[in-house]
């Protein structure tokens, strides 16, 4: 009965030990580069080899595959009549592992073993996942202040703005007032250089429009909707000054009767138009700065 055990176990172990043991060539020495190396490390391999004399070891025609191991290079060195095979490699699991099988020609290597080492069971610590993001310094402080500025900002608006309010009037107004003057000295540079090469008619639509434009935005009359004979009048109001307001009515009217009959000019009634409407903003503009100053000083 003890006879059979022991040959059934042989028998049992025999294929065993033929597809680990290695044919024609035993191995002398093994180096690995570096000697720990981890999962998708580059190793380097280096084995001395003692080989039978009737044999011979060449490379083989194509690098053994597998699904855990990339096998990069084989290379065969002769020292001293030893040789020394040298493998690239890179390990993609860890632990100990069956190195695939090698054919060198006549030479066959299946007894190779590798030890690919893990970072989490080196460091004896379980994986703790992803950490959350982090705060750039500053943040926490930077959104304090936002949260701050958003509930007390009214707070002190209201506070400050009480005794400054007819100063913030003021400024607001003169802000507002300089844009009218602005687009008017826009308008009256074009028509300087345009009063040539435009027919009078249209030079005189363009110059009493903007001039009802600016007067409008810059007293509390509405002169775009105020007739011609009427507008000396509200003249004398808005300006002050009889003379003025007597050429630009008379102005006024010679553009109605440019526009609405067959009468011109020439370009040099044109540029006296012009300059007497700058001179009446100048004039405007002037009294309007003055009249702000006494109120804020009242």
């Amino acid at each position: 009965m003890r006879t059979c055990i022991l040959l059934i176990l042989v028998f049992l172990l025999f294929p065993f030990t033929s597809i680990i043991a290695d044919t024609g060539a035993s191995i002398e020495d093994t180096i690995f580069i570096p000697r720990e190396y981890y999962v998708g490390d580059e190793v380097e391999l280096r084995i001395k080899l003692n080989i039978a004399d009737s044999l011979s070891l060449t490379l083989p025609s194509s690098l053994p595959g597998s699904s855990w191991i990339n096998i990069n290079s084989i290379e065969i060195i002769d020292n001293n009549k030893i040789p020394e095979l040298r493998i690239i490699f890179t390990s993609f699991i860890p632990g100990t592992r069956s190195f695939p099988t090698l054919f060198l020609g006549e030479i066959i290597l299946n007894s190779i073993k590798i030890h690919t080492s893990s970072l989490i069971d080196s460091t004896g610590k379980n994986f703790i996942g992803i950490a959350g993001q982090l705060l750039l310094p500053g943040t926490k402080l930077g959104l304090s202040i936002i949260v701050g500025a958003l509930f007390m900002g009214p707070l002190f608006l209201i506070i400050l703005l009480g005794p400054f309010k007819r100063k913030m009037i003021l400024v607001m107004k003169n802000g507002i007032g300089r844009s009218p003057v602005k687009r008017l000295n826009r308008i009256l540079k074009d028509l300087a250089v345009q009063k040539t090469g435009i027919s009078c008619r249209r030079f005189y639509i363009r110059l009493s429009s903007a001039v009802r434009e600016y007067l409008s935005k810059r007293t509390d009359t509405d002169f775009i909707t105020l007739t011609t004979s009427d507008m000396e009048l509200a003249l004398i109001r808005v300006l002050g000054h009889r003379d003025f307001s007597s050429m630009l009515s008379d102005m006024m009217k010679l553009s109605d009767s440019i526009k609405f009959g067959n009468m011109t000019t020439g370009d040099e009634k044109k540029m006296s138009d012009i300059e007497l409407i700058r001179d009446i903003s100048k004039f405007l503009e002037l009294k309007i700065k003055r009249s702000d100053k006494s109120r804020s000083s009242v």
